[in-house]
């Protein structure tokens, strides 16, 4: 029998002990209920943490072949760029030096002045975003205006935390 399908014969206590089940094998079964979730939860909960290390791990691993990768990448234009040579024949392959398309280092972020002598050149973006935390205050003082009710709609939630049993 399902957590809830137990919980609701006990919730009905009346009817629980005039139906098919006794109380305490109820009881005991909705502990056995618990005490099964909680292996379930915990081996759940195992889990992420192996696939988070398998991930850190296959993170570090990714960033070693592409430094790798780039290495032999430098390697190759360097001994090109010393016997000033632009291609080199190979028995399948042929090695040759390209030119990579220009990239621009924007070493400052462009201002109202630059917009103004420049729109040509730069985006103009504006953003704006909600003061959670001070929402979250007017929101306890009752204080938030009628007109933002529906665009800000505050989310209460609840978690499950287990318990280790205290010994009587």
């Amino acid at each position: 029998m399902r957590l809830s399908e137990l919980l609701q014969t006990l919730r009905e206590s009346e009817d629980a002990l005039t139906g098919e089940w006794d109380l305490s094998t109820l009881i005991g079964d909705i502990k056995d209920k618990i005490d099964d979730t909680k292996f379930i939860h915990d081996k759940l909960k195992s889990e992420l943490v192996w696939y988070d290390k398998q991930i850190d791990e296959l993170k570090k691993r990714r960033t070693a072949i592409a430094n790798n990768k780039k290495g032999l990448e430098a390697y190759l234009n360097w001994n090109l760029t010393q016997t000033d040579m632009t291609e080199c024949p190979g028995n399948l392959w042929r090695l040759k030096l390209q030119n990579n398309p220009v990239k621009i280092d924007a070493k400052r972020e462009p201002d109202v002045d630059d917009y103004m002598s420049h729109d040509n050149l730069v985006e103009r973006k504006v953003s704006y975003s909600w003061k959670l935390n001070r929402i979250k205050e007017v929101i306890a003082k009752g204080a938030l205006p009628d007109s933002l009710s529906q665009d800000l709609v505050p989310i209460t939630d609840t978690h499950v935390r287990f318990y280790a049993k205290q010994k009587e």
